[in-house]
């Protein structure tokens, strides 16, 4: 199992905020949180705790989010040789 099938196991515990499942999705989908990520984010917290009055709709972190090597293409691992070679 990889590193991030074992997040993705350990966020869906039903004890995992919500927020936590989101927030985990979009910093695998994307390089950093924008400010509107953020308000999403303090949305759904709000809205779990019913602070806010809304229901949400989240898109959190899932299986199909996660790069799988079948998935990837055009990658080709790169072996360096590193150790010396042997002189006579």
């Amino acid at each position: 199992m990889s590193v991030l099938q074992d997040i993705l196991t350990w966020s869906e515990d039903p004890k995992r905020s919500l927020w936590q499942r989101i927030a985990l999705r979009l910093l695998l989908v994307q390089p950093s949180l924008s400010d509107q990520d953020m308000e999403e984010l303090v949305h759904v917290a709000l809205a779990e705790h019913g602070h806010d009055g809304m229901e949400v709709a989240p898109d959190v972190l899932a299986d199909e989010d996660l790069p799988h090597s079948d998935r990837v293409t055009g990658v080709r691992p790169l072996f360096l040789n590193l150790l010396p070679t042997a002189s006579a």
